[in-house]
């Protein structure tokens, strides 16, 4: 991603609800906005065009940061 709408470090998280119960409820992601960054071996430099980009990175609730694995969280599949 290239020409980012706000600079990667200064993005800020965001709350969300997630599907989950009780306290898993409550998650936090960051949103990054920018364009598609084409490798010039790829595309030629003539063929590319700014297609915008969104990344949604789920970053976790301050409370999970000091876990042993910050964000993971378990979910079995039934």
């Amino acid at each position: 991603m290239t020409d980012f709408t706000i600079p990667p470090d200064e993005v800020k998280p965001y709350s969300y609800v997630a599907v989950a119960s009780g306290s898993k409820r409550h998650n936090m992601a960051k949103v990054y906005a920018g364009f598609y960054k084409y490798n010039d071996e790829t595309v030629p430099p003539e063929k590319q065009q700014r297609v915008p980009v969104l990344t949604v990175v789920k970053s976790g609730t301050p409370a999970e940061a000091t876990a042993a694995k910050p964000g993971n969280r378990e979910f079995p599949l039934e």
